[in-house]
């Protein structure tokens, strides 16, 4: 069962995302190829009630367009995840992405 992440984190604003810790490539489980990325995020929004930390997050591309994504390993960068989808398996929350770009940087001023 899979809901729109909107539906079930009571926000529709995923723009305060950090990218942090390892970043391991993801398999198939019948083939063994390559198939995405496993990350971990931490999932804010102040105008939320729901706070998630340390969640960790399938990419389902192989070429994101945050490239040279294992460059990022253990450094904490703000992210927007393309196609953000929950759901349930085996009585766990289970994260998935379709993309994850770099959050453009605003100057302030």
């Amino acid at each position: 069962m899979a809901l729109e992440a909107k539906h079930l984190l009571h926000t529709e604003d995923f723009s305060n995302l950090k990218l942090f810790g390892e970043i391991e490539k993801s398999f198939d489980f019948h083939t063994k190829a390559h198939d995405g990325y496993r990350i971990n995020v931490i999932i804010m929004d102040p105008s939320s009630p729901i706070y998630l930390r340390d969640i960790q997050l399938k990419v389902k591309t192989t070429n994101p367009s945050l490239t040279n994504i294992e460059s990022y390993q253990n450094k904490q960068t703000d992210v927007e995840l393309i196609g953000l989808n929950v759901g349930i398996y085996d009585r766990r929350l289970i994260f998935n992405c379709d993309d994850i770009v770099k959050k453009p940087t605003t100057s302030k001023g």
